[in-house]
């Protein structure tokens, strides 16, 4: 076999050298994946950019919000009311769409606007006294909407109150 040229020849990479370089390669990437997917991480703290928003609504927005919940909720046949009902997307009504929900749930224990999902807790807008019977150790009967938000530091903060507080149904 030829020599080549003068200045052209360069000692052949050793297998360890190739493998090395692979294995930062990949690495590089996988820690550039995985800053991207931190990146866009959605956020469920009480200081997140829906929480902000969800607290600069109005009176008069809180009680429509819970108005359009209430017929939501009267709009499910009472034997199904029981069951948890999800609307997504497009079954989401469009008088709810401006609030950018991920879900609406409606029926089950729990009467909520899900303003963003994380991946093992959530930011929502829990409603009370929608027309379900109270629970056995809820005391506060009136209507409200409170902003659920984190995980291990979890925070309930009521962001509306009925004036009147509803009877207990007997």
């Amino acid at each position: 076999m030829e020599d080549p040229p003068p200045g052209t020849w360069q000692r052949p990479q050793s297998r360890s050298r190739r493998t090395f370089g692979c294995f930062m390669t990949v690495l590089g990437v996988v820690v550039l994946l995985f800053l991207l997917l931190l990146w866009s991480m959605p956020d469920c703290s009480a200081s997140s950019k829906q929480a902000k928003v969800a607290r600069a609504l109005s009176p008069e927005q809180f009680q429509e919000l819970h108005r359009v919940m209430t017929e939501l909720r009267a709009s499910i046949p009472e034997e199904d009311r029981d069951y948890q009902n999800d609307l997504w997307g497009d079954r989401i009504p469009p008088s709810l769409r401006w609030l950018k929900p991920a879900v609406v749930r409606v029926g089950g224990d729990h009467q909520v606007i899900r303003l963003e999902g994380c991946m093992d807790h959530f930011l929502d807008l829990r409603f009370y006294r929608l027309g379900e019977k109270p629970g056995v150790v809820e005391r506060d009967l009136s209507p409200r909407i409170v902003l659920v938000s984190g995980e291990f530091d979890r925070q309930e903060e009521v962001l509306w109150r009925a004036e009147k507080p509803v009877a207990e149904p007997k």
